[in-house]
């Protein structure tokens, strides 16, 4: 299953930009979502605006996931790099020098959305983001999980059908889907329909469903997903 929708994740990040956040009005919601999760949460941000990076290391911080994003997007270095992710994981001195090379002009982000799961008694996010480039403003998002009051970026299966229903739709879809459970779209609702169950969401069910309206109606699918990279 988690092959089948590989060719949809975002990989970790495009175009880079960060700094002080600015406006950071916010909404939260405790949602319920199935397959295990047992507590869940969406905070909403309306002016999360990220436009400046942190200068060294000694300013990181990983309490939270926004600020665990400024760090990577900040990490000027291998070991800083390397230190924000869960496991073993090495980024070689040229990608590292054409990610800063990437931002060397200044970073405008925009923080949509951070999804909270707990599962299996492991806290994950799910964050997405706008970043603004030449092209516009393109989706992106990060996964992280909270170790011992700490976020640290992973690559964990579970998180990648969350990972993609923010990466593709629109903010205002993704309320719909995980808040209102309903839909301004026919398409949409017709399958939220048939993937909420009680008051739970089944993300592994709208992706099945999700997938085979993509094949079939493309057209109709199509204006639900962002613009991405």
């Amino acid at each position: 299953m988690f092959r089948k929708i590989g060719f949809i994740i975002c990989g970790l990040i495009c175009s880079l930009e960060q700094g002080n956040a600015q406006n950071k009005s916010k909404m939260e919601y405790n949602i319920k979502l199935g397959n295990e999760v047992s507590a869940s949460k969406l905070v909403t941000y309306n002016d999360f605006i990220i436009n400046s990076l942190i200068s060294d290391s000694s300013k990181s911080k990983r309490d939270t996931p926004e600020n665990l994003l400024l760090s990577y997007l900040s990490s000027k270095s291998q070991g800083w790099h390397n230190s924000l992710f869960k496991g073993k994981v090495e980024i070689s001195k040229s990608d590292l020098e054409t990610k800063k090379a990437e931002i060397k002009n200044g970073i405008y982000i925009k923080i949509d959305d951070v999804l909270y799961i707990t599962y299996r008694g492991n806290e994950y996010s799910v964050m997405k983001y706008h970043i603004r480039t030449d092209k516009g403003d393109i989706s992106a998002t990060l996964v992280s999980q909270r170790i011992k009051g700490i976020w640290y970026i992973t690559t964990d299966q579970f998180v990648t059908y969350y990972n993609s229903m923010l990466y593709l739709f629109k903010p205002v879809h993704i309320f719909e889907i995980l808040v209102q459970r309903k839909s301004s779209s026919a398409v949409l609702s017709e399958i939220l329909n048939t993937s909420v169950i009680g008051d739970k969401i089944d993300v592994y069910k709208f992706y099945d469903i999700l997938l085979k309206k993509m094949e079939n109606n493309k057209e109709d699918i199509q204006p639900l997903f962002d613009k991405l990279n």
